[in-house]
This record gives structure tokens, C-alpha cells and sequence, in this order.
């Protein structure tokens, strides 16, 4: 298979993702544009330069967003946004996500996606994730724009969306209002207005106070209510910029108020010079404070009130009832700053203060020289600040680092992953005056409320390393794992909604060996593995420990111990001729076992320490003339062993017939033995007495197996230390010659059952399956017949693997290269397998680069060398001898059976 077919192509699961990303984040701009007020108008459509302006605007772009729509029916307040990607039958489909593409999103966003606001178009409705259909409203509903959705597409559903223009103010507030007088109740033309407090919700009146009304004919010198109300409209607050926020608050809201207050009343009433206004046929003079004659005054001067003397006519001040009451907008304008939130920058946005400030004004009747009021001289004083009550939101935008995760801090990797941040939100309100005395009043600094999310779009990754906690119980991790997971920051205070954990790679758990001794063998243990130079071997005793693992976390055992084992050998009766089952110096070290047989006899001295038992034997000796040939009679130069004795048909002669060691029996001679001391014959007519030169076998000594016996002549004295390296020693006796026998026992270097061992026919089997006589491939197309198939124990060696493959051999098998034979330890080579160093001569260095050689004159390049030691020590492995050229291939590299 060509494993770079689709590289570099995002794979389905993510374009699922992005698809459904892209689909919330183009509703979500829509709806802004809808209720905000910045759109061309109520319909939407992929397309359009509406639509264009919203993805601009919002920085939305690519392929994806180039397959939505959107639609806002005014009619229903709903907003529809879906994926607009159609095939030739207006079926919904995306390329590479299948006819199933729009479940697939939809179930993506179904996890932070309210059910009630995602669903798919069936071709009627649409089937909602949490089990409703929602109906597709009618092109009347929706600017005359007809709702064209493919069957099949994803579709996000957003009810309740008022547009900014029908948007309506829920805040309670006071608003005054002026009418003009009309007509009296006689249908008679009035001048003057009537001036109403009214409680307002939105639009509507929730309660109406009427202030004050001068409904009659003109009076010189009167409050000007028209005027009054006309102030009452002006919002210009001026230097918004500076109040929102703090720093000069005061100045800047006292100048705003000073300019709302500036056509309040304070402005020059004119009195008519010389005029009878007390009807007593003498023209009043006004005289000003400063005793000027001055035909006007200012009705915010407090020095009228205070020189009444001065006139010529007296004012007393109206009870508190008829004083003016009234209010000014707190108005100002929207602007932006820049404020640290939670340590990040953020720009500051604010619109124009609501509320209002709220003042009274005394009012001042003039009296005429006879001491009654004049309703036709009346003054107001200036304006007195009552109360305060300002308000305005404050808008900002800051990066998600302005609150991370709470649990950031709890050891695990956090890392940003994506988001545009929070919309926060505080309100900022000025409810109290620091001096209400002057004019105009000088409020105090503004209250800040805490800042809270309106939206957040901001995800984080947490990683969290696997180790000792993640594995079964009485196990460790020797490599750690990883896991991780994303959260969702649902608010300012750092709370998330965190996904399911995802593990990435699992640890590597190993048991817990707590290792204990096995002192019956030499570095024997129950558990663990040996540690051999741990503790150094004395005269008399095999020393070692026994380490558990892993290194640092398994307890190692105390020093293990065995007395050193001293191998039973044969005492001098051993080889001798005796007319008599031999009793004494049967055994020169060990114990000596019954002694069995009739001539020739033989016995075993047995280790009484562990060691290797001896074999013995006695020939019995035979008397001149005597038929009865205790020894080995020897035909044409070949032992011959074995009595067959049968009778013969008088019942008086027995012939006694001996065979050959190997082939079919062959009488070599009888005799005829009849009664005692009667005439024998001895005669041995096919071969002689004399025995021939005893010769060692040349088979290999194996570790565990014996010794490889005599050629020539019988074994004993037989001693296999069972060590590779080590030397097997024996005796082979012919006659009355004995020589000694010894062979370096074969090194155990070996494969781990499960190795391929490729058959002379091409086919496999499996190393531990092999048998004697089954013919292997060898080098150069030889065919190699398996003499032997050997078994070892792994001990405390280590498996390798190349080029990460199985485990499967030990450091010292020889394996063919471009460069000849190499092995990992070619040292240990040389010190377990003598004969393979004769023959081939030292091996190199099997190390990475390496080219080795493989079935078929294959050759593969060595990229790595593994190894691994955490196997038990009585794991058996494997290892063949083969015939021929002494090679096979196994896992298909070319290796010596050495």
C-alpha cells in the first residue's frame, strides 16, 4: 500500500470540526450586524454585499464561509444560518465527508450548542437536536426573501432576534414633557404651556405628574416653561471621554451640567419703566440692587431676594409647593479609552449617560405697596441640585489571558489553544454630588461595578503527564504516557466546561518485582533477576543478589548463597577386571550407589553437593580356558556388545551369539558349552581379542547434555559443567588403553521461540518447532540437514530486535553482512565459541549502518539495535546444528548455527 496516498489532506473528523466552527461563527456575526443595527436591512443572503460587509467585518474568510447563508425574518424575529453547499439534485454535500456531512456537524456542535438552536433540513422542517421540528418560515416573514435550503445541510436557529430598530428600552426612568396651552374651556386661544413628569418604561407612560402651567395671559417677569422644557432636552455632556472611567470626573460632568442649566431661567426678564403695577395712579419704579434704575434683571440673581428694601414694591418667597421642579438629562457622548483588566489592555467603549439630575428653583412673589401679592411679579432663584442618578455601561473586549482556567496552576501544561476572548461588561453610575451647593453642582466620582462576561470564545489545552497512577495496581511506569483534554472558559472567574480526556500515548507499565533468592542453584532467585558481582564467590561458597525491578523501586534480596558443588568421581575400581562384584574404592569423591550387574559391573558416585554424578564400571575377569568371555570381543575392528543365549534343541548346548553395535546382528562366533568340564570350543573365527586405540567423539558439548562421548572405547569419568566456555572432560577406555576426552562446551547463543526458520522448500516454521532430520535453506541455496535442535535457558541475558522488530536473539550469534560475519558482541563470541573463531576467524562489530544479508540475496540496511532484559531467566530459547556449510536463516537473516 503507498502510505503517502492523502498526505497533507486534512483529515475528515477536522474539516467536520472547522465546518461546524465556521457555521457558529457566521451566525454569530449575523447576529450581530441584526441586532446592532449595522446592517443594510432585515434579509440576508450568501451573496449579497450585506452578507460580504458581515464576513469583512468580522474577519471571516476562506472556502468554508464562502458556502453560507444566512436569512432574518422580521416578520417572526427568527434569524436562519446554514450551509448553502448543494449538489446537482439540492441535496447538501460536502466533498470527502459523505451524504451524512450535515448529521456529522451537527452532532459536533450538539455538545456546546443549546439542542433547541442546531438542526437538519429534512426538505420540510427542520429536526432540532433536542427533538423538535422547527418549521421554515414563509418568504412574507422574511423581506420577501424566500428561504432556499438544501435537504441534508446543517442549520443553526436563532429565535427572539429583535432588530435594533424595534429594540425597545426596558429601563424605568422620568421624562417631563411641555404642551402648549390650547383653549380655554370657553374655546378661548391661551399662550403659555403646561410642563409633565412622566414615569416611562420603553415607550410606554406608566405614570404622569403634572409640574407646573401658566395657562393665562402673558406675565411679565413669569417663569418661561417653554424654555424650561426646551432645556430639559439638551443632553450635551460635554468631555464624555474623560468622564467615563475616572480621572476629572467632577470638571467634566460640572461643565455638562453647567451647559444643561445654561437656558434654565437664567437669563434677563424685562419690567416695563414707570408702570402702575399697583394700580394707585403712581407710576412703581424698580430700582436694582446697585440702586440703578434699571428697567431688567437676572432671575438667577440671589441679590434681588436679598435687597427687597431697594424696590418699590416687596417680594416674599411662595411656599415650598409652588416651587419649580425639574430635571435635566445626564446625555453626553459615547467614546473609548484604554484600561488594564485583569493585567490586560483593553479598549474601554461607553455610550452617552442615561439617567437624570434633578433641581428645584424657589419662586418669589412680588407685593404691591398695599401689601397684596401680585400673581404678575413672580422670580425664580437659580437652579438648586436635588439629585443625582447617572448611568451608562461600560464595554470592552480582552484576550482570554485576562482570566486562564482555574485549575491553570494545578502542575498539569496548559497551553491557549483558540478564542477571540471575552465580551465584558460593568456598569458605571454617579449617584451622589460631592458638593450640591454650587452651580452647577459638582458630583462625585463615579461607582465601577465588578466586570462580567456577555461571551466568551476562549479554549485551552491541558496536558497531564501518565505515569505510576495510571498503571494496574503493583505496577510502575517506565516511560510516561500523556493525556489530554480542552475546557471551555465559560466566565470571568475562570470556570470551564472541560472536554472528555483524550491519551495521546499510554505509559509504559512494568510489575513491581521485589526480588527474593533461590539457593538451591548458583545464582538462582525466585524473583528478580541475578546480579552476580554483587558479592564476590569464596572457596566454598557461590555468592550473588538477586535485583529487583525496576532499578529503584523493587527491593533487591539480602546475599544469596550455595555451597560450591564438587562433582562425584570414580574411585581406583573403576576400569579394573575382578573376578568379583568389586566393594571398596568405588568412589575417590561423592557416594557411591549400589553396585549392579554380573560382570561386567557397574555403579555411580553421586555429588553429595549439587555437582555432576560420575559413572564407573568393572570388567570381570575370565579363568584360562573358560567359554565365558567377560570382555569385549572385537570382529574385523568393531565392538561388538550384546549377548543373545539361546538353547538348543538337545537341551544340553546353549549357543551364545554376539551381535555388532549398529546394523543387522551377525554371529560372529557360538560356543557349545555342555557339562561341566567338558570339551570347549573358544574359537573366534571372525575377528580378534585385540582391542583397538580408544578415540574421543567430535561431536560439540553441549551445556546440559552430557558429554559427546568415544568414537572408540567406553565413557567415563564424564563431567559437563554446564557453563559455555567451560570445558566438558571424559575418559574413553578400549581395552586396556584410557585416554582423556574434553571439548569446549557449545555457547548457547540463541533465538527466542517464534523465530522464522525458512525450510529448504521456502516454507517457515518456527524455531521451537524444528526437528532432527528437517532440512534448512543455508547459504548459497545449500540445504542443511538439522543434526539438533538445542534448548537453553535465557538467564540473565538480553534479547535484541533490529530495525524495530521482534525481540529475538542473544549478543554473541553470528549474522553474515556485505562486510562478513559481525556480531553485537563479537568478545563474547570469541569466549563461548572457539570452534567458530578457528573456522571463521574473529567477527567485527554488528552496529547501526550495517548492510545484512537476507533470503534471496536480499540486503537491508541496520537503522537500529534494541535491547531488552526483563525476561525470566528460565525462558528457553533455541538454536540449531545443521550439517553442510553450518548456516540457515532465521527471521530471514543469514546466521551460523555457532
Amino acid at each position: 500500500m503507498d502510505e503517502t496516498r492523502g498526505a497533507g489532506l486534512l483529515g475528515s473528523e477536522a474539516r467536520v470540526k472547522n465546518y461546524g466552527q465556521n457555521l457558529e461563527g457566521f451566525a454569530a456575526a449575523i447576529q450581530n450586524e441584526i441586532v446592532t443595527g449595522q446592517g443594510t436591512g432585515n434579509a440576508f443572503l450568501g451573496g449579497s454585499d450585506s452578507v460580504d460587509a458581515v464576513l469583512a467585518s468580522n474577519a471571516l474568510s476562506g472556502a468554508m464561509m464562502n458556502e453560507m447563508d444566512a436569512v432574518y425574518c422580521d416578520g417572526s424575529d427568527l434569524q436562519l444560518t446554514w450551509m448553502d453547499s448543494r449538489d446537482a439534485d439540492d441535496n447538501f454535500f460536502v466533498k470527502g465527508l459523505g451524504r451524512q456531512a450535515g448529521e456529522r456537524i451537527v452532532a459536533g456542535l450538539s455538545g456546546r450548542i443549546d439542542g433547541a438552536q442546531i438542526g437538519v433540513y429534512d426538505g420540510i422542517s427542520i429536526q432540532m437536536a433536542d427533538g423538535t421540528a422547527q418549521a421554515v418560515p414563509s418568504e412574507v416573514n422574511c423581506g420577501s426573501v424566500a428561504v432556499d435550503i438544501p435537504v441534508g445541510a446543517p442549520v443553526m436557529v436563532f429565535a427572539n432576534i429583535a432588530a435594533a430598530a424595534g429594540q425597545v428600552d426596558l429601563a424605568q426612568r422620568y421624562e417631563y414633557r411641555t404642551e402648549e396651552c390650547g383653549v380655554d374651556g370657553q374655546g378661548n386661544p391661551q399662550s403659555g404651556s403646561v410642563l409633565y413628569r412622566e414615569l416611562k418604561q420603553g415607550n410606554e407612560i406608566l405614570d404622569s405628574v403634572l409640574v407646573s402651567s401658566n395657562c393665562s395671559a402673558d406675565v411679565t417677569g413669569q417663569t418661561d416653561l417653554a424654555l424650561l422644557g426646551e432645556a430639559l432636552s439638551h443632553t450635551n455632556l460635554t468631555d464624555g471621554v474623560n468622564f467615563a472611567g475616572s480621572g476629572a470626573t467632577g470638571t467634566a460632568i460640572e461643565t455638562a451640567l453647567e451647559n444643561n442649566l445654561s437656558e434654565v431661567e437664567c437669563r434677563e426678564v424685562e419690567q416695563a419703566p414707570n408702570t402702575d403695577t399697583d394700580n394707585d395712579g403712581i407710576n412703581d419704579t424698580y430700582v436694582a440692587p446697585d440702586g440703578a434704575t434699571d428697567q431688567s434683571y437676572s432671575t438667577c440673581s440671589e441679590a434681588i431676594a436679598l435687597a427687597q428694601t431697594n424696590y418699590d414694591f416687596n417680594e416674599v418667597e411662595a411656599g415650598s409647593e409652588d416651587w419649580n421642579v425639574f430635571t435635566t438629562a445626564c446625555g453626553g457622548a459615547s467614546g473609548s479609552k484604554n484600561e488594564e483588566i485583569n493585567g490586560e489592555v483593553a479598549t474601554i467603549s461607553y455610550p452617552a449617560y442615561s439617567g437624570e439630575v434633578t433641581y428645584r428653583q424657589k419662586v418669589y412673589v412680588g407685593t404691591l405697596d398695599d401689601g397684596t401679592e401680585s400673581e404678575t411679579l413672580q422670580r425664580v432663584g437659580k437652579p438648586e441640585a436635588q439629585s443625582i442618578n447617572c448611568y451608562r455601561s461600560n464595554m470592552a473586549t480582552v484576550s482570554c489571558n485576562a482570566q486562564r482556567p482555574a485549575d491553570y496552576g494545578n502542575g498539569n501544561t496548559w497551553t491557549f489553544k483558540s478564542g477571540s476572548g471575552f465580551d465584558v461588561e460593568r456598569t458605571e453610575t454617579v449617584t451622589d454630588f460631592e458638593d450640591a451647593t454650587t452651580t452647577p453642582p459638582r458630583p462625585a466620582d463615579p461607582n465601577y461595578g465588578s466586570w462580567a462576561a456577555t461571551a466568551v470564545d476562549c479554549v485551552w489545552t491541558e496536558e497531564e503527564v501518565l505515569g505510576d497512577d495510571a498503571c494496574p495496581a503493583n505496577h510502575v511506569a517506565t516511560v510516561d504516557g500523556l493525556r489530554t483534554r480542552d475546557h471551555n472558559v465559560t466566565d470571568l472567574n475562570g470556570n470551564t466546561t472541560p472536554t472528555a480526556w483524550t491519551t495521546i500515548t499510554p505509559p509504559t507499565c512494568v510489575p513491581v518485582v521485589n526480588a527474593s533468592c533461590n539457593n538451591s542453584v548458583r545464582n538462582g532467585c525466585s524473583a528478580g533477576s541475578a546480579n552476580d558481582g554483587a558479592h564476590p564467590d569464596t572457596g566454598s561458597e557461590y555468592r550473588w543478589r538477586c535485583d529487583g525491578s525496576p532499578s529503584g523501586v523493587g527491593s533487591n534480596s539480602p546475599m544469596c548463597a550455595m555451597t560450591i558443588p564438587v562433582d562425584g568421581q570414580c574411585g581406583s575400581a573403576d576400569g579394573t577386571a575382578v573376578s568379583s562384584k568389586p566393594t571398596s574404592n568405588l568412589c575417590s569423591e561423592g557416594s557411591a550407589s549400589s553396585v549392579s550387574g554380573s560382570g561386567p559391573w557397574t555403579w555411580s558416585c553421586n555429588s553429595t553437593t549439587g555437582g555432576a554424578n560420575d559413572s564407573c564400571s568393572a570388567e570381570k575377569s575370565v579363568p584360562p580356558g573358560s567359554c565365558d568371555y567377560g570382555g569385549t570381543i572385537y570382529a574385523n575392528g568393531a565392538s561388538i556388545t550384546g549377548l543373545i543365549t539361546t538353547s538348543c534343541g538337545n537341551g544340553e548346548k546353549t549357543h551364545r551369539q554376539r551381535k555388532c553395535c549398529s546394523g543387522t546382528p551377525t554371529m560372529l562366533y557360538y560356543e557349545e558349552c555342555g557339562a561341566a568340564n567338558s570339551n570347549v570350543s573358544c574359537a573366534n573365527p571372525h575377528g580378534t581379542t585385540s582391542a583397538p586405540a580408544p578415540q574421543c567423539s567430535s561431536s560439540d558439548c553441549i551445556a546440559g547434555a552430557g558429554v559427546p562421548g568415544c568414537s572408540v572405547g567406553s565413557v567415563s569419568n564424564a563431567s559437563n559443567p554446564n557453563v559455555a566456555g567451560h570445558s566438558c572432560t571424559w575418559k574413553c577406555t578400549s581395552g586396556s588403553t584410557t585416554i582423556n576426552c574434553s571439548k569446549t562446551i557449545a555457547a548457547d547463543n540463541c533465538f527466542a521461540a517464534g523465530t522464522h526458520v525458512t525450510l529448504a522448500d521456502g516454507s517457515m516454521k518456527n524455531i521451537e518447532d524444528i526437528v532432527a532430520g528437517d532440512v534448512v535453506k543455508g547459504m548459497d541455496g545449500s540445504e542443511n540437514e538439522v543434526e539438533e535442535t538445542l534448548v537453553h535457558s535465557l538467564k540473565d541475558r538480553k534479547l535484541y530486535a533490529f530495525n524495530g522488530e521482534a525481540f529475538f536473539v542473544t549478543a554473541e550469534h553470528p549474522f553474515m553482512t556485505e562486510n562478513g560475519w559481525k556480531a553485537i558482541d563479537p568478545v563474547m563470541t570469541e569466549s563461548l565459541n572457539a570452534d567458530f573463531i578457528a573456522e571463521n576467524g574473529m567477527p567485527g562489530v554488528l552496529t547501526v549502518g550495517d548492510v545484512l544479508v537476507k533470503e534471496n540475496g536480499d540486503k537491508v540496511k541496520l537503522e537500529s539495535i534494541e535491547s531488552r532484559d526483563r525476561y525470566p531467566h528460565e525462558m528457553p530459547v533455541y538454536n540449531l546444528r545443521v550439517d553442510g556449510n553450518s548456516t540457515y536463516y532465521a527471521d530471514g537473516y543469514l546466521v551460523h548455527n555457532k
